[in-house]
């Protein structure tokens, strides 16, 4: 099960947890924008989707 590992680790390693949420925030973050953005330029451009 995840949630043991997580809470260990994070009770653990706060800081290093903290750090690696941050950079998962960023990366996920600039993708899903991506995403919106190429979605929102098919809308916009050629009616899809």
């Amino acid at each position: 099960m995840l949630e043991p590992n997580v809470v260990y680790y994070f009770r653990k390693e706060c800081d290093r947890v903290i750090k690696i949420i941050r950079h998962m925030i960023a990366v996920n973050g600039s993708l899903f924008y991506m995403h919106r953005m190429v979605a929102q330029y098919l809308h916009n451009a050629y009616r899809l989707g």
